[in-house]
């Protein structure tokens, strides 16, 4: 009787693995990290996007748009966001993770290396991409808002000048394989007015 039980369990779990679609899977969960650790980048480029504070009107989201539609980021390149306080020269880093996209050739390799389980439990390659990217943008969109909040907190004083609190922020160009990229979002506004 307990081996009839097991025959069945067996056909039954075969027979609901063969009516799956060869690209389902059980367990997906995106992780934006693990794909920035464990493939190298298609590139040495590392993009910076520097945000003055100062700059930031409330209830203004264009800056943040453009800024998106700026990037133009190769699969795996590694992206950090930074706020500055042209003031006080603090730089604040919000983002700073990679693109989680694969090349074409790189998803059908991953597909044809897939074992039966892994088929099984884990997401197909592309769909898997999808819901990194899903998750990479809501970071990257969230740590904007978080910029729009540092910047409805800040105050003006008589130095304004972000290409200053930039050359404080020197150490993180220390990669000597690295090309950096920096995109400063600024209304240009300088001002070293300490006498008034």
């Amino acid at each position: 009787m307990g081996q009839r039980f097991i025959a069945l369990g067996a056909i039954l779990f075969l027979g609901i693995a063969s009516a799956l679609p060869a690209r389902s899977q059980l367990i997906n969960t995106p992780d934006v990290d693990k794909l920035c650790r464990s493939a190298a980048a298609e590139t040495h480029r590392n993009t910076i996007v520097y945000v003055d504070l100062s700059s930031i009107q409330k209830g203004d989201d264009e800056w943040g748009y453009t800024i998106l539609k700026k990037l133009q980021l190769a699969p795996r390149e590694k992206v950090t966001v930074l706020g500055v306080d042209p003031s006080s020269f603090e730089v604040s880093e919000v983002f700073d993770s990679c693109y989680p996209q694969q090349s074409p050739e790189e998803i059908i390799q991953i597909r044809n290396k897939r074992s039966f389980w892994e088929k099984l439990t884990l997401a197909d390659p592309e769909s898997q991409q999808r819901d990194d990217l899903q998750t990479y943008n809501a970071r990257l969109r969230n740590s904007l808002d978080s910029i729009a909040a540092k910047a409805s907190k800040f105050v003006p004083g008589k130095r304004r000048d972000i290409l200053g609190a930039i050359a404080v922020d020197k150490n993180r160009f220390i990669k000597r394989d690295a090309y950096y990229r920096m995109i400063i979002f600024t209304n240009g506004i300088v001002s070293d007015d300490f006498e008034s």
